[in-house]
């Protein structure tokens, strides 16, 4: 892992997604239930908002997977709190995933870097990928298009691949020149870091995307956890998604 190279088929295999899956076991700590009771609940008909919220599916190998590379910037700007706020972010990715699931990480500075294949998220692969989080340090230039061409590379040049769906994450402050790489292929949500980040440059490339979303994480305010909010309604989005294709 680490290896800087141009030959990205190395992607790790992946479990054999059953062809027709009928139902959907939801295993112990899956659901969380939280019940309000009022005493001064009338009796007669009323409207009641009951929220539910899927932690995560425990459909084992009845779905495709999801092949997820995170373009992160570490150029200079990135330092301080953006950087620490990528790095837990992240971390909070990992535990979303599924061992079906697959994340390659792309770090872009002045140039790009792989600086994993796409790797299985059993524990061991999570493990793996979260010292390489731990050891990100911010520095040099920004090149937010090397970082998005490495990352259509990996999926590219990826050994298994039917039956999967893709998706970019890219996490930047946005502060470079614009984009000419051509991501109407695959979906890039992109993640701003910090109020002074380049909305209009991060908007652009989602918009240009297949799907792709734009989202805004609060760094210094009082909202910190946005951008976990934010992974979780893309990672349950595409999960959905993929159990309905299965289905």
């Amino acid at each position: 892992m680490g290896k800087k190279s141009t030959n990205y088929n190395d992607d790790d295999p992946v479990p054999a997604p059953s062809a027709a899956p009928t139902s959907v076991g939801l295993g112990s700590g899956k659901i969380v239930e939280n019940i309000f009771k009022r005493a001064d609940s009338p009796l007669e008909k009323t409207d009641f908002r009951l929220v539910v919220e899927l932690m995560g599916f425990d459909t084992g190998d009845q779905r495709g997977g999801v092949d997820i590379v995170a373009v992160l910037d570490v150029s200079g700007s990135m330092g301080g709190k953006k950087l620490q706020k990528l790095k837990s972010s992240m971390k909070f990715l990992l535990k979303k995933l599924d061992p079906i699931d697959r994340l390659s990480i792309v770090t872009f500075s002045s140039d790009a870097t792989r600086l994993c294949p796409l790797t299985g998220m059993t524990k061991n692969g999570q493990a793996k990928i979260e010292k390489l989080i731990n050891e990100l340090d911010a520095r040099g230039g920004t090149n937010i298009s090397s970082g998005l061409q490495t990352a259509l590379s990996v999926l590219a040049q990826r050994r298994h691949s039917d039956g999967r769906t893709t998706a970019i994450m890219l996490m930047s402050d946005g502060q470079d020149r614009p984009s000419t790489v051509d991501v109407s292929s695959v979906a890039v949500y992109t993640f701003g870091l910090g109020n002074d980040h380049d909305s209009q440059l991060l908007q652009e490339i989602a918009s240009k995307s297949d799907k792709g979303t734009y989202s805004i994480a609060d760094v210094e305010g009082s909202n910190s956890a946005s951008l976990n909010k934010h992974f979780h309604h893309v990672l349950r989005g595409s999960l959905v998604w993929l159990y309905k294709t299965w289905s």
